[in-house]
């Protein structure tokens, strides 16, 4: 993988370093943001349509190839349930840290996408456009390290990821429907069996 930090935003890729056919492919980043403006993200996803979900923003490099060279067409595509602060981020890290585009096109959902768009993305197909999960769905994390049992919830904004399921933790994910319990391999025995009576509250 490629981490890109020209601004104080990490730009993930998971393209190689060396030059490829891979290159000269459509590319989208989904924009991540927990909670915190020093901590907004713009990680690489599957290039296709059915990935977009209207409460987040996206940013879509195509290659456009003449005889000589390739360039790159940059779209800030903009979910209609996305927040401001979201659709800040992805218009300012679309701006900085992609300097080999032309400057980006913003596309606000469901009236300005062009045909280029939904063919790179391998056709307008059907996508998820209810966001209501991101207003409900809460992550806890279940420890004793203050020498007793406590649930705490680590993050504020629901935008969790893998990198925040830690081998020594035991969290609680809250879909609002159902609950789960995510038992990392090296996580303390006792707090397992409280994180599993704590999830049936």
């Amino acid at each position: 993988a490629v981490v890109s930090t020209q601004s104080r935003e990490a730009v993930v890729s998971t393209q190689s370093t060396g030059r490829t056919q891979s290159e000269v492919k459509p590319r989208l980043y989904q924009i991540r943001q927990n909670g915190n403006i020093l901590a907004q993200r713009c990680v690489e996803i599957g290039c296709t349509s059915v990935l977009l979900n209207s409460g987040f923003c996206y940013i879509l490099k195509v290659p456009v190839q003449s005889e000589a060279q390739v360039s790159y067409m940059l779209y800030v595509w903009i979910g209609s349930k996305s927040s401001d602060d979201l659709e800040k981020a992805a218009i300012e890290i679309g701006r900085e840290s992609f300097v080999d585009c032309v400057s980006p096109v913003i596309l606000y959902e469901g009236n300005s996408e062009p045909p280029i768009f939904w063919d790179a993305l391998g056709g307008r197909k059907n996508y998820d456009t209810n966001a209501d999960w991101l207003d409900i769905i809460r992550l806890f994390r279940c420890s004793n390290e203050k020498g007793y049992f406590a649930v705490t919830e680590e993050f504020k904004w629901p935008d969790f990821c893998q990198d925040h399921l830690l081998d020594e933790d035991t969290m609680i994910l809250d879909s609002g429907t159902d609950v789960f319990v995510w038992i990392g391999e090296t996580s303390s025995e006792v707090v397992r069996k409280l994180a599993l009576k704590s999830a049936q509250l």
